[in-house]
């Protein structure tokens, strides 16, 4: 984790990006700060949460994949739908899946509706590590958002919904503008 605060670094860059818009007055301070906050938070959250995991041998990846494994209907989940939800490429899915199974905390089954494909699913090993982790893992976000109403944290969660909605829609146009189909 870093050694300064969060707070110490928007300070330092909420002040270079005023100075910026002394430069070029059009300058979105507001939105790019929302942006390099969005960013920081994030990675510090997944610092705050490997942490935690450290203990017990994983990284927040690996736990990413066992949550969204013991989430899923049957506990038991596509590779390709886990790369979706986790926003990761075949290949790192693979080499996380991979270490998992080695660990034997997962295994790969047959679909019962397409024998060509592969499920993952939790072991009885993979059951009780969740398990040991879920009051830490809990305990670690409700620490983080504590001063936070319910009201607050659904108003929060409702306007990122909203943003990542808008950063969609400007991708997509983005994409339409370049292969000439707007």
């Amino acid at each position: 984790m870093s050694s300064v605060s969060l707070t110490a670094q928007i300070a330092a860059l909420e002040q270079g990006l005023n100075n910026l818009q002394k430069r070029v007055e059009t300058f979105p301070v507001t939105e790019i700060l929302i942006s390099r906050l969005l960013i920081s938070l994030g990675r510090e959250i997944s610092n705050h949460l490997d942490h935690r995991l450290r203990p017990f041998g994983l990284g927040e990846a690996e736990f990413k994949v066992l949550m969204s494994i013991y989430g899923a209907v049957d506990n038991a989940i596509n590779p390709g739908d886990l790369c979706v939800g986790m926003s990761q490429s075949p290949a790192n899915i693979t080499r996380l899946t991979d270490s998992l199974v080695e660990r034997g905390l997962i295994s790969r089954i047959p679909d019962e509706h397409d024998r060509r494909k592969l499920l993952l699913q939790l072991t009885p090993q993979g059951v009780t590590l969740i398990k040991k982790l879920m009051p830490v893992t809990v305990e670690g976000a409700q620490k983080i958002y504590r001063e936070f109403s319910r009201t607050e944290l659904k108003k929060i969660l409702s306007d990122l919904k909203k943003l990542a909605a808008l950063v969609d829609r400007e991708i997509e146009s983005g994409v339409n503008r370049k292969s000439g189909n707007d």
